[in-house]
């Protein structure tokens, strides 16, 4: 079940409008692009995730905040007492990984997208063990465009989902995930009720400081 849908962010929205009424400076324009380029991937990733949502918890574009640091999440789900942690990039062309550094196809240095992946990760379960809540969390780096290509990628890659994986991982997932389901409660009707009832809810209210998403937020009781 999806406990919170994906939503376009105000800075996407307010740049579409001023897209639409002026000429915007190549740095604006940059920035409208490369939005209005990552709200379509994560639409794309929400559509191969829909044969899941009945298996799983979800929470789609989460602002979380813990001990002063935001983090942002493309999408969180709970499922057989597993955290499963999403991020979506829609990045096309050749990039390469020098010496570390992840380069653009034009050579441009880029944030490196599983430092982000390894932060939120640590967040996530600080965060949910502090409210007492130890379950294993599976994070992912998922490229959900076809035309992406990774030069020189690291030598341990079991996190990152490549665009012609991406058919094969969700198929495999529905799988491991409905059989782990099946051994835990028997049926995928009373887990979820389990889940529904006793467990997602009771993590969003009682992190902390607040959960919060665009137009969405829980905080802590």
């Amino acid at each position: 079940m999806i406990i919170k849908n994906r939503s376009e962010s105000d800075e996407l929205k307010f740049l579409r409008s001023l897209n639409a009424m002026t000429v915007l400076e190549k740095k604006d324009k940059d920035s409208y692009l490369s939005a209005e380029k990552g709200y379509e991937g994560e639409v794309q990733f929400d559509e191969w995730t829909k044969p899941l949502v009945n298996d799983m918890v979800v929470l789609n574009d989460l602002l979380l905040e813990h001990q002063g640091s935001e983090f942002q999440i493309d999408s969180f789900a709970v499922a057989s007492k597993t955290i499963f942690h999403f991020e979506v990039k829609n990045f096309e062309g050749d990039f390469i990984i020098d010496d570390g550094e992840w380069r653009s196809p034009i050579g441009k240095g880029i944030k490196n997208p599983l430092i982000q992946v390894s932060r939120a990760a640590s967040l996530i379960k600080q965060i949910t063990e502090q409210s007492g809540f130890r379950y294993p969390i599976e994070s992912y780096l998922i490229f959900v465009n076809p035309q992406f290509h990774l030069d020189n990628p690291p030598a341990k890659t079991a996190s990152i989902v490549y665009p012609t994986q991406i058919s094969r991982f969700f198929k495999n997932s529905k799988t491991e995930i409905y059989e782990r389901v099946r051994q835990i409660s028997g049926s995928r009707r009373s887990y979820c009720r389990s889940i529904k009832s006793r467990r997602i809810f009771p993590v969003c209210r009682s992190i902390g400081l607040r959960i919060c998403g665009r137009g969405f937020c829980v905080r802590g009781v």
